[in-house]
């Protein structure tokens, strides 16, 4: 079975965008405030394991998860494009984002979900699975996993180089992309329906 390189690299660069991690890590950061520096990393640790868990159990369930609902996949299109279009509005208002220190393991809540996986984030891997291969989904869905992982382990250098305006300005060029995508998802589902034209 050939794997598509091209189909890899839009998975996980339309997952890792949404999940937005550099965006995300200034709320990373304020919620990991009060652990120590092993602690923290203890805690983005299992934050990347659920991530991962997550993920990959959304992806595999997908098809499950319409059938169940009994759901078109042009339905799901139009309804995630509508959604994504509105994690991108929360992305460039600044409201997507959770600020605020909670007591306790933040790990899976809300690290994990929603600051990260959020319903946007679910319905695109749903979509991926409709949509891709299976081979280069769920490795571009582990893939992205593991990146955002990595970033928000340096979530301290990255906002110690790009500032708090800087963290702001890639979360909202990475909002604009997620709207593209999401027209493209609304185009296919009008495409199926015989509404628009290619």
């Amino acid at each position: 079975m050939d794997f598509n390189l091209l189909t890899f690299i839009q998975i996980v660069t339309v997952l890792v965008v949404i999940m937005d991690p550099v965006g995300n890590s200034a709320a990373a950061l304020s919620l990991t405030a009060d652990q120590t520096a092993r602690q923290r990393q203890k805690t983005i640790n299992v934050m990347g394991a659920a991530i991962a868990v997550l993920l990959i159990s959304f992806f595999l369930a997908g098809r499950f998860v319409l059938d169940a609902l009994h759901l078109h996949t042009a339905d799901f299109l139009l309804g995630g494009g509508i959604l994504l279009i509105i994690v991108s509005l929360g992305m460039l208002t600044g409201r997507g984002s959770m600020h605020k220190d909670e007591p306790g393991s933040v790990a899976i809540v809300p690290l994990a979900t929603p600051l990260l996986v959020g319903p946007g984030t679910l319905t695109m891997v749903i979509l991926i699975q409709t949509e891709k291969p299976a081979l280069e989904g769920i490795v571009g869905v582990a893939a992205s996993a593991l990146i955002v992982w990595g970033v928000i382990r340096m979530a301290t250098p990255i906002h110690r180089l790009l500032g708090d305006k800087g963290v702001k300005v890639v979360s909202k060029v990475m909002a604009i992309v997620v709207v593209g995508y999401a027209g493209s998802f609304i185009h296919k589902a009008l495409l199926e329906w015989g509404v628009a034209q290619r």
